[in-house]
């Protein structure tokens, strides 16, 4: 396979045996164990596409196991003999002969996070390895929940320059938690500043200057993907402002509130009055809202006008224009994908509107119900079946609180493209979820299972 291989990928075996070693066909999409294991527990026996020629090599140590040796065993033939164009690396591995895979073959490199990320990783491994891959189209960092700060610090500016050389650049993706997933003392952790030419106003530790974003965009006329460190609040009209006049498409907007003690009040009356406009002309797909964020009137309007395929909100105060807005959204985005409310108090002038508009979605991937209040909803639970049931074609995600045995039941029969099942406690709640089946968890599992 010497002369077909083009994408690589290194990643931990966790603990599981010292390594491993596959050598797949590249049209498979397979980027890690796991992605593998799902590919042959759907794939096999039936005959596989194997009309192209192109392979990827599927590799992994135990970073527990002294996995230098067998990096260097592995990879060094690799390197000498492959012209890999794909590179796919868990960020814990940095060491010779890794730092060889980048040349002007590359074309694609992903890395993912853990929290053994070394301080300066981006400085000493990835800024080099972008300088030394030229045509590069494709960069995509998967911070995932293990985000920490200090990875990026001022490095992330350096980055963002050093991508401006790759001018066949298509895509640039910064993959972190939706706003909704944040929990509150991440939250600032996870948002840049894009300052202006002033320099920084906050002690964010991830900066990087709006002509450097500006810069980078102009630089890489390819780009069709652009997915960076979400804004902080500081900067969040004029970052996506920027992106907006450089004609960007923006796949998602996050929308936190200030923080008291870093925001003037004139301020934040200044960019409420400036949003409607940003979501408006972004019209962003996805938005997601959290932490107290004011949905008024005009930024309502604006969400409501964009064709939405995802809306998550979290810990947004009481207010009439998100509840009217909220009742014409089946009307106005028929093919919404993913719905997540949470932490939300509903008042009885709302209770039968909202479960009424609950019944109006019919294409649904994701339901998220969580932490839910209000006195009338009491009969959330009774309509819950039919919801789910109305969606049971596209669902893949749902999580639901305080079920009995028998309403999770008929929510989920027939629901055969559901991949996660979640029934929590409330913490209003005092019988655990499903507590009235007779038998055990074990039965219950396999009767979900049986659904």
């Amino acid at each position: 396979f010497r002369p077909d291989v083009d994408g690589f990928v290194l990643e931990d075996c966790y603990n599981s045996q010292e390594a491993y070693f596959h050598v797949v066909p590249s049209t498979w999409n397979i980027h890690d164990r796991d992605s593998l294991d799902e590919f042959s527990a759907k794939a096999f026996p039936p005959v596989l596409d194997v009309s192209s020629s192109k392979r990827r090599i599927l590799t992994a140590v135990n970073v527990a196991r002294d996995p230098e040796s067998a990096i260097t065993a592995m990879v060094t033939p690799i390197v000498q003999l492959c012209d890999i164009e794909d590179v796919i690396l868990l960020d814990e591995y940095t060491f010779p002969p890794i730092p060889s895979l980048a040349s002007s073959k590359v074309r694609s490199l992903e890395l993912r996070f853990t929290p053994n990320t070394a301080q300066d990783y981006f400085r000493d491994f990835i800024c080099p390895f972008i300088r030394a891959s030229p045509e590069l189209r494709r960069l995509r960092v998967n911070l995932g929940t293990n985000f920490y700060s200090r990875h990026l610090g001022q490095q992330y500016e350096i980055l963002l320059n050093d991508l401006a050389s790759c001018q066949h650049l298509e895509e640039i993706e910064f993959l972190t938690l939706s706003a909704d997933q944040w929990p509150p003392v991440e939250r600032s952790h996870a948002l840049a500043e894009y300052h202006d030419h002033r320099g920084p106003k906050t002690n964010k530790v991830v900066t990087a200057s709006l002509d450097t974003v500006q810069k980078l965009l102009q630089s890489c006329r390819r780009l069709r993907r652009v997915k960076l460190l979400p804004p902080s609040v500081e900067c969040r009209v004029s970052f996506y402002r920027l992106l907006c006049a450089m004609d960007v498409s923006i796949e998602s907007l996050d929308l936190l509130h200030a923080y008291a003690d870093t925001r003037g009040t004139s301020d934040l009356n200044t960019e409420l009055e400036n949003l409607p406009q940003i979501i408006s002309t972004a019209a962003a797909p996805k938005i997601s809202v959290n932490f107290g964020m004011a949905l008024t009137q005009p930024i309502c309007d604006a969400i409501l006008s964009t064709r939405l395929r995802s809306l998550r909100v979290e810990r947004v105060p009481h207010n009439d224009p998100f509840f009217q807005m909220f009742a014409m959204l089946p009307m106005q985005s028929p093919f919404l994908e993913e719905l997540a409310l949470g932490h939300l108090a509903i008042t009885s002038a709302y209770e039968l509107t909202f479960l009424d508009t609950l019944c109006a979605f019919r294409h649904l991937s994701l339901l998220r119900l969580r932490a839910l209040e209000g006195d009338g909803l009491g009969q959330l639970a009774g309509i819950l079946p039919h919801v789910v049931q109305q969606n049971r074609r596209t669902l893949e995600t749902l999580y639901l609180e305080d079920l009995d045995a028998k309403t999770l039941l008929s929510c989920i029969a027939g629901c055969r493209n559901l991949r996660s099942l979640e029934v929590a406690k409330s913490s209003s709640a005092t019988l655990r979820p499903c507590a009235d089946f007779p038998s055990g968890a074990l039965e219950l599992c396999m009767k979900v299972i049986a659904r």
